[in-house]
């Protein structure tokens, strides 16, 4: 059996729920759907092992640390040239499903490229003999690896734009990417227009699709993000995850708070008053994740109090907070997006972050506003590319009123 990009997650997921224990080897592993869905086999007590590569450091140093947590994790270092191998083997009851192919355990392995994996009966046990050779050839402790990954990592450069053919040439670019914005009204005009805002800003920043693209950009940053948030605590955050939680290089996209000192020593520094702190704003996230689509103006509007007085906190860094926890429905307010935000909803700079009472308006107008739009409210997606622009429409409009200069 073929597998193909519409098909794969599902495939993942249905094998999962089949088997009772699962190997894989991969060159390069990130947070996504398909490992959010691997890390809950693990978690579920069933055995996952993992073989994960790190050439080039496309793989995420958060994503180890979470196979290494759920399952065993061995590390495959190039000692002996590129590991590129894309495998996976499901354990069932009566037999073993494998796959080869080229998908690796990220995004746009498993919802953006197009991807061919072939889907097999290992019968004669040759595909579990590669993998129990290969799991035994390397060592058994990869703490100190992944340690020293961890402390050298940083993100692969953002691949040069590639030469455009010749369809695309004739396609310029649009002008204005905030005019995308204004003009969005139902589901297929926000798809086309994130798709001319991918040759936008691929265009200006000389990338390919920095909006929806693999390891650079927007949707990067809300992928990685997403699940840093809704960790069920924050007393031990990684590197990355202090990074991540508040847009510090290279996860700047929708709001950068690198230059609130004091907000990121209560992220880099788990002092007791740090955590307390870090406590009551991730108390204050709980009731946003678990809000309806009715619920969730109020609940945003309540969670940006909350954070807005912690003292050198601010609204903004909330907001950027609510985007990355429910990128469905949360906009991001930033300094790179307040002035066309504001022009685009007639609402006053000043008041687009701001909780109830504090002034006239506040964040929770500017959510009333976006629930009025079909787009925002009533997606309608049509195969994977689209479920996953769904599930992050809302942080996405971040892209239309982006203020590069």
């Amino acid at each position: 059996m073929l597998l193909t990009r519409e098909t794969l997650l599902e495939r993942l997921r249905h094998h999962l729920q089949a088997s009772s224990n699962v190997d894989i080897a991969v060159a390069w592993a990130c947070d996504c759907d398909a490992l959010s869905s691997l890390l809950a086999f693990g978690t579920s007590g069933a055995p996952l092992r993992s073989i994960v590569g790190i050439w080039g450091n496309a793989t995420h140093p958060n994503a180890l640390h979470k196979l290494s947590d759920c399952g065993h994790l061995r590390i495959a270092t190039n000692a002996e040239g590129l590991f590129h191998p894309k495998f996976y083997l499901f354990h069932q009851h009566d037999r073993r499903i494998g796959w080869i192919g080229s998908a690796n355990l990220t995004r746009p392995g498993f919802q953006q490229n197009e991807e061919l994996v072939f889907e097999f009966a290992d019968e004669d046990g040759r595909a579990l003999e590669w993998f129990e050779k290969l799991w035994g050839s390397l060592p058994a402790d990869c703490s100190t690896t992944l340690a020293d990954y961890e402390r050298n990592w940083r993100p692969p450069p953002p691949a040069p734009r590639t030469v455009a053919s010749a369809e695309d040439n004739r396609r310029r670019p649009p002008r204005n990417v905030y005019e995308l914005g204004r003009q969005l009204t139902d589901w297929p005009s926000f798809v086309t227009a994130i798709g001319e805002a991918d040759r936008y800003w691929g265009s200006r920043l000389n990338q390919n699709e920095p909006v929806t693209g693999g390891d650079f950009g927007w949707l990067n940053t809300l992928t990685l993000g997403h699940p840093v948030v809704r960790k069920p605590d924050w007393i031990d955050l990684t590197r990355e995850d202090h990074h991540l939680i508040l847009g510090r290089s290279p996860y700047g996209w929708l709001g950068s708070m690198g230059a609130a000192g004091i907000a990121n020593n209560v992220f880099r520094e788990p002092t007791p008053e740090n955590l307390r702190i870090r406590r009551d704003i991730r108390t204050a996230l709980e009731p946003v994740l678990q809000a309806n689509a009715t619920q969730f103006a109020d609940a945003a509007c309540a969670f940006v109090a909350v954070v807005d007085g912690i003292p050198h906190f601010s609204g903004g860094i909330a907001t950027r907070m609510l985007a990355l926890a429910r990128p469905d429905r949360g906009i991001s307010v930033n300094n790179a997006s307040r002035r066309r935000l504001a022009q685009l909803t007639t609402l006053s700079t000043n008041s687009l972050a701001l909780p109830l009472g504090r002034g006239a308006h506040s964040y929770q107008d500017l959510l009333r506003w976006f629930e009025n739009k079909l787009w925002y409210s009533s997606p309608s997606p049509q195969g994977i590319h689209e479920h996953l622009l769904a599930d992050n429409r809302a942080a996405l409009f971040d892209v239309f009123v982006y203020d590069y200069e």
